[in-house]
C-alpha cells in the first residue's frame, strides 16, 4: 500500500512538473498587453511644426557642418560662402539664412554664423 502510495504521488509529482513548464513556456511566448490591444499602445506625438528660431538654428548648424566637411576635404576655408553653395555636394541652394540676416564665417571656431 505505501508502494501504491508513493507511486502515485511520483506520477503526480511528473505531471504537474510538465503541465507547470508548458504553462511557463507559453507565458513566455505570449506578447505583453500592449501588443495585444492596440488602444494600449502609446500613441506617437504629433509633429509640432518648427518655429523661425528652430529653423534658424538648423540652418546654421547645417551650413557649419557644411563648412566643417569642405574644410576637412580641401585643406582649406571657402573663399567666399558661395563656393560651399557651386561646389557639388555641399550646401543646397536651399538652405538660407533667415530674412534680414546673413551666414558669415568664423575661421577661429570653424563655424557658421549669423552678422
Amino acid at each position: 500500500m505505501a508502494r501504491r502510495f508513493v507511486t502515485v504521488v511520483s506520477l503526480c509529482s511528473v505531471l504537474g512538473l510538465s503541465a507547470c513548464k508548458k504553462g511557463s513556456e507559453a507565458a513566455a511566448e505570449s506578447p505583453p498587453p500592449s501588443e495585444k490591444n492596440p488602444v494600449l499602445r502609446a500613441a506617437p506625438p504629433p509633429a509640432q511644426p518648427l518655429s523661425p528660431d528652430q529653423v534658424a538654428e538648423q540652418s546654421l548648424g547645417q551650413m557649419s557642418e557644411v563648412l566643417r566637411s569642405f574644410v576637412a576635404n580641401k585643406g582649406r576655408f571657402p573663399t567666399a560662402l558661395e563656393e560651399l553653395y557651386v561646389t557639388p555636394g555641399y550646401a543646397p541652394r536651399s538652405l538660407q539664412p533667415p530674412a534680414g540676416r546673413r551666414f558669415v564665417i568664423d575661421t577661429n571656431l570653424v563655424l557658421v554664423v549669423y552678422r
